[in-house]
């Protein structure tokens, strides 16, 4: 699916994108298997999201999903230098995922402020989104050798559902600002992503079957990527609280 943008977000997710695709891409295998972001890495994040970009929004959320598709911890790491979190001097502590990014530093920045719930949601919907890629360039292939598999493309499109409305939810959080009224549009974002990450890993380890448990593999790497970010960042249930406040206010 496809969003309008204003200029100012349509521009950070080119910028994001490339860096993603050109720089980023290359290092995720090393970032995971060291657990340090290089500085040439580091510099580059810096230059696709400046902290200017975290005063709009819209284009704060979009650029770090457009990062966390291709590796958490780098859209996290320029998530926390956007937000003057300065980077670790020696490599993270070794989470099951997110390995390169300082979780420990980053956790009370992103969880105390408007701009970071937003983060923590934009790197949840990127792997959400990251999944359903996997599975779309699987059943692809199936398809291509003459073995579709027709129950797990109904998977896909289910998950691909889910997660263009989670973003959908998060783009409308993000256009809210860092008013205290927008709380709770941001924990129901943050929610549904949560969702629909679950559904798209799940539905990526049916469309690469055998694939899917081999260690090493980047569906192995996402599935670590998730299970930490959910449990770390996510909050579920703070977010759940926050919400039924808003639905069903005192």
């Amino acid at each position: 699916m496809n969003f309008d943008l204003h200029p100012a977000a349509d521009a950070a997710r080119t910028s994001a994108g490339a860096c993603a695709s050109a720089v980023v891409a290359p290092a995720a295998a090393d970032i995971d298997a060291a657990g340090h972001v290089p500085d040439v890495v580091r510099a580059a994040l810096s230059a696709a999201l400046p902290a200017s970009v975290a005063a709009d929004g819209v284009a704060w959320v979009v650029a770090i999903e457009e990062l966390a598709v291709v590796s958490a911890a780098a859209a996290l790491v320029a998530a926390g230098s956007a937000l003057g979190v300065p980077g670790a001097a020696a490599p993270a502590a070794q989470w099951p995922g997110l390995r390169g990014a300082d979780v420990d530093a980053l956790r009370p920045v992103l969880a105390g402020e408007a701009r970071g719930e937003l983060a923590i949601t934009a790197v949840l919907l990127g792997l959400a989104r990251a999944a359903v890629e996997q599975s779309r360039a699987a059943l692809r292939a199936a398809r291509v050798a003459g073995t579709p598999r027709e129950a797990a493309e109904s998977s896909l499109a289910d998950a691909a559902t889910l997660v263009d409305g989670a973003r959908l939810l998060l783009w409308d959080a993000a256009a809210g600002g860092t008013r205290d009224a927008a709380t709770g549009q941001r924990s129901l974002a943050r929610l549904q992503a949560l969702a629909a990450g679950a559904y798209a890993l799940t539905a990526a380890a049916q469309a690469t079957a055998v694939d899917a448990a081999r260690p090493g593999t980047p569906l192995d790497r996402l599935t670590r990527d998730w299970s930490s970010a959910a449990r770390v960042l996510g909050e579920a249930e703070a977010a759940e609280r926050v919400v039924a406040a808003a639905v069903l206010p005192a």
